[in-house]
């Protein structure tokens, strides 16, 4: 299945491509506070669901100083439409965010088992 794919150059950064944006539809970055991840170099690394976004990140040191601190991030939204009552939406929002969340952890244990993190 071939996914439409986002690319953002910013002319603040010479047009060179803002990687940490890659594949995230525009209005998403600022529901996903991306801007946190601005202290890191980040490295995606590809998942099976076009969804969900696992980046390695490597704290950002000065030039000749040895990285100590190294996180994986992971980044996804639970969407819906607005349902008929509150309590509905409410209810699939809870069941949505928990396999999301499932799906995650499970996404995490396949990236620990990647020699390149």
């Amino acid at each position: 299945k071939n996914y439409p794919k986002f690319f953002t150059f910013r002319a603040a950064q010479g047009f060179e491509e803002d990687i940490i944006y890659r594949h995230l539809e525009p209005a998403l970055a600022f529901q996903l506070e991306i801007n946190r991840l601005s202290n890191f170099d980040v490295h995606l690394i590809s998942t099976q669901n076009m969804k969900m976004h696992l980046y390695y990140g490597t704290a950002k040191v000065d030039v000749g100083q040895e990285v100590i601190d190294k996180r994986l991030f992971i980044r996804v939204l639970v969407r819906h439409s607005d349902l008929v009552t509150k309590e509905a939406s409410f209810d699939y929002l809870e069941k949505e965010g928990e396999r999301v969340f499932l799906e995650c952890l499970a996404q995490l244990e396949v990236a620990f088992a990647n020699p390149e993190v």
